[in-house]
């Protein structure tokens, strides 16, 4: 009797489980439709992971991070490796009398000054960008629509796979629990 009541409970997690996500198209059963329940709710549940995604994201609070982590000290070799050849290479193509007047301490002051400005720079540009952003960006939207654009055999493979872990688990808490009723019941019986 346990080992029924186990392999019982197991077939019925495994069967709740399987409704999650099977069958991926809707069959018609009588008179109403069967289709996964996280499927034929994909739409409602991308719009939810949409909603939380936009409630967490705070374009001032990226604004912040992004100024405040030192971006733009991991920004200036780049910045000054295309100062550089702006002054060296491509100011000297478009104005051939102004790069034989300049050397390099020239060019090394110009530099200076110009990593400076950027410097003072970064942060307004940055926040400008962000609140543009914020105004032309619906992340919900964007997060909604890209999760509703899976496929539903995809879904239900990224459902099953990112909780393969817990669904072994509550396979293997229904094969004890069964199997404990079991035991239980059986004790019942045998002592009366």
């Amino acid at each position: 009797m346990p080992f029924f009541s186990a392999a019982f409970a197991w077939f019925l997690s495994w069967m709740a489980i399987f409704l999650l996500t099977h069958p991926v198209k809707p069959v018609k059963i009588l008179w109403f439709n069967l289709q996964g329940y996280l499927i034929s709710n994909h739409v409602a549940i991308a719009e939810r992971v949409g909603e939380a995604v936009a409630s967490e994201i705070s374009f001032p609070n990226l604004n912040n991070k992004i100024v405040s982590t030192g971006a733009i000290e991991q920004l200036l070799p780049v910045i000054d490796q295309h100062i550089d050849y702006f002054l060296r290479v491509k100011l000297k193509k478009s104005m051939p009398v102004v790069g034989m007047l300049i050397g390099d301490r020239t060019i090394g002051q110009l530099k200076e000054i110009f990593i400076e400005e950027v410097q003072l720079l970064f942060p307004s540009i940055i926040e400008n960008y962000l609140s543009g952003m914020q105004h032309e960006v619906d992340i919900k939207m964007l997060v909604a629509n890209k999760i509703a654009g899976i496929p539903p055999e995809k879904f239900t493979h990224i459902f099953t796979e990112a909780f393969s872990r817990e669904i072994r688990s509550i396979k293997l808490c229904a094969l004890l629990f069964g199997f404990a009723v079991g035991l239980f019941q059986f004790l019942l019986t045998w002592v009366a």
